[in-house]
């Protein structure tokens, strides 16, 4: 556990953890579980003395299966079972029977100590902690323009379009509607393959390094410190924490809540088991209920305030796919998962019925779009303000390929996402397919609101003349590789993907209705894809 906290930190910074709460964690993991174990040998020796022999052998026996399952995690599952409860059954056998066995393991008890140790060191205890950093004074911005952003999660600009590269208005209504009173960016692209790193570029306009952190210690100049001492802001991040507590109160919880939070995790660590990881994202509200968060965020969009900066990113349709176009979720839940450890497995058609799911959930975030959008129009904010959508970026459904994770053949997949700007006022719909990336945003919104920059952005803003048209797209892996490709071959990958969707579940028809058609959710093995 220590491990994969060190090596992906990222999970700390998504839960909102300071480094006392990082220290109480790990205290806790050290110190809970032989707690326990001592505590039920303890009531069994009081109960019967020999009973507390065989207790005590047993948990030996449990925690030597963990141990040995892990180190054999290369091998199917029947096996490693196996081998793990043979193994284990050996190793009491020598415990109880050879007194070197047992001083042993009482000289591995130091190494939990060095183990804390080793991974208090290497935590990112400082960024965590930060809850505000002085970036470079902003000038004073004269403009009272409301800007509105509005991020997406894991979501190709593919699922939006149909075969003649427009939107599909029949399944996505609000987003043609969108496309009708701003600028399409039609060939936008993100900069990054994960949410760790893509959400940040957009807040910042920089180029993300894969060693930063989704807080704001990592990325002082942002949107939030950018426009945060002349407009009153309303953000709701789930997963980045670049907003400052000076500016955004709420962006902190308060000790108790961390620390119920905490005991919650180590809960439901234990119950998974051991040898299981699970995401830390259980905990967080809004990863969990979207539908809530988006009416949070509305209910803090007030007409009376004219300088205001909203900013929501919201994790859909990012797995797993549980929503209909209509807001209800499937009767089954939500247990039909994604790839296997990030990558799709051959079966085509599995990987058909996930695609099918996403695309209806997809209908949904259309559904919060409109639901956006009608409430900027209801408080008179939506011809006056600036309005983007986009998203962090995309996901590929092909089998035996990445789900997220870049690579050459799901690059059009993953690079292309939805990219909308409407200015205030805009008088009709622009679809331009000059070359643009989701770090583009924030330069933009500069351009808009004539603000002297007082620090380097590596984007451009959109509406520049002189932006030329797409050559080779770029885009960094989690791994740190950057993988590109050029143009021409990113646009066929896209068509690729479109005219697949379409042959799989059609145009222009109810999206439930022919995915039904392909008996690819209403029939299959596991049983929980019926709506």
């Amino acid at each position: 556990m220590f491990s994969l906290l060190t090596k992906q930190p990222f999970h700390l910074a998504i839960e909102g953890f300071r480094a006392i709460d990082v220290v109480v964690y790990s205290l806790a993991l050290l110190l809970v579980p032989p707690g326990i174990l001592m505590a039920v040998e303890c009531i069994v020796g009081l109960l019967h003395k020999r009973a507390l022999a065989v207790v005590h052998a047993l948990f030996v026996g449990l925690l030597a299966c963990l141990v040995l399952f892990r180190a054999l995690r290369g091998l199917p599952l029947d096996y490693k079972t196996f081998g793990a409860g043979l193994g284990a059954l050996m190793f009491v056998r020598l415990y109880r029977s050879w007194e070197p066995a047992r001083q042993f393991l009482t000289i591995c008890s130091f190494a939990a100590i060095f183990f804390l140790a080793v991974f208090l060191i290497r935590a990112p205890l400082r960024e965590l902690s930060t809850s505000d950093v002085q970036a470079a004074s902003v000038p004073p911005i004269r403009t009272k323009t409301p800007v509105v952003l509005v991020i997406f999660d894991e979501f190709p600009e593919s699922s939006l379009m149909d075969a003649a590269g427009a939107i599909d208005r029949l399944r996505y209504p609000n987003f043609a509607a969108l496309a009708g009173t701003s600028t399409w960016y039609r060939n936008a692209t993100t900069v990054h393959d994960y949410t760790f790193w893509a959400v940040p570029a957009i807040l910042t306009g920089q180029l993300p390094e894969n060693d930063q952190l989704p807080v704001m210690a990592n990325h002082p100049e942002n949107l939030f410190t950018l426009l945060g001492g002349n407009y009153r802001i309303n953000a709701s991040e789930p997963i980045t924490r670049l907003c400052p507590e000076r500016l955004c109160p709420n962006a902190s919880e308060s000790l108790d809540r961390r620390m119920g939070k905490l005991a919650r995790h180590l809960v439901g660590f234990f119950r998974r088991g051991l040898f299981l990881w699970g995401g830390f994202h259980e905990t967080v509200p809004d990863w969990n209920d979207p539908p809530a968060q988006v009416n949070r965020f509305l209910a803090k969009i007030n007409s009376r305030t004219q300088r205001q900066l909203d900013v929501i990113h919201v994790v859909l349709p990012h797995g797993p796919w549980r929503y209909l176009p209509s807001g209800q979720k499937y009767k089954g839940g939500d247990s039909l998962a994604g790839a296997v450890a990030g990558k799709w497995g051959g079966s085509e058609r599995l990987v058909d019925r996930a695609y099918g799911r996403h695309l209806l959930q997809v209908g949904f975030v259309d559904r919060l779009l409109g639901k956006i959008v009608a409430r900027l129009r209801a408080t008179g904010l939506w011809n006056r303000s600036l309005f983007i959508v986009t998203a962090d970026h995309g996901v590929s459904f092909r089998p035996g390929a990445e789900e997220r994770k870049v690579e050459t053949r799901n690059l059009a997949d993953i690079a292309f996402v939805p990219l909308f700007v409407k200015r205030p006022f805009q008088p009709g719909s622009v679809v331009d397919d000059r070359s643009a990336r989701t770090v583009d945003i924030v330069p933009t919104i500069v351009d808009l609101l004539h603000i002297k920059m007082p620090w380097k952005l590596d984007g451009r803003s959109l509406l520049s003349a002189s932006r030329p048209f797409p050559s080779r797209i770029v885009v960094r892996s989690i791994t740190g590789d950057l993988v590109n490709a050029p143009w021409a071959v990113m646009r066929a990958g896209r068509a690729t993907t479109v005219a697949r969707k379409a042959r799989l579940f059609g145009h222009g028809v109810d999206l439930l209705q022919a995915v039904d058609k392909t008996g690819r959710l209403t029939t299959g093995d596991d049983g929980n894809g019926s709506p």
